[in-house]
């Protein structure tokens, strides 16, 4: 068991600020987390989480050209 300062699964219960929650991790072979337990997001909001996402990109990009 060890201490992970630095996790990237953001889809983890245990996962905040890149950081993991847990005192101590115990990792397989491949060094994936054993006590990983996933977050389940609906599809349908993951979707419209994007869609608002590519619409303000998309407004930002105008935003930048307009003042050229």
């Amino acid at each position: 068991m060890r201490k992970i300062p630095d996790c990237q699964n953001q889809f983890c219960r245990y996962w905040k600020d890149n950081d993991c929650l847990q005192n101590t991790i115990a990792v397989d072979q491949r060094g994936m987390c054993l006590h990983f337990v996933r977050v389940s997001v609906p599809k349908g909001y993951l979707d419209r989480k994007r869609k608002a996402l590519r619409k303000q990109l998309l407004d930002d990009d105008k935003r930048e050209k307009a003042k050229k």
